[in-house]
């Protein structure tokens, strides 16, 4: 499947733009569960590119957001890593990792 050039950068701020909505949504191949028994989320992802970014919007279903400190590594955030594909599928030695958490607690009431 074809990643979407687009012109301009999307706002980031957690909600994609109507016209990003056209972007193909995507599963991960690869999923590694690490540390639990629990069935991992249902998660999608969609693409597009400019000449100075990357856009990587994900999404997953759940219930509630849980609050944890490097929830990345605790189950309830996530990490991946962009890498570029060698010939013959050898470990990269380019790649960004990247880890969410929810961070930003809602006001105590």
């Amino acid at each position: 499947m074809a990643v979407v050039f687009l012109a301009e950068p999307p706002v980031i701020n957690g909600i994609p733009d109507p016209n990003l909505l056209r972007l193909p949504g995507r599963n991960f191949t690869d999923v590694d569960i690490i540390r639990t028994r629990e069935k991992p989320a249902e998660v999608h992802y969609r693409l597009a590119y400019g000449t100075d970014f990357l856009y990587i919007y994900v999404e997953a279903l759940g219930d509630k957001l849980t609050y944890n400190d490097r929830a990345y590594q605790k189950g309830d955030g996530f990490h991946m890593v962009v890498a570029r594909a060698m010939a013959g599928n050898p470990p990269s030695n380019e790649f960004y990792a990247v880890a969410c958490s929810a961070v930003d607690r809602p006001p105590a009431t």
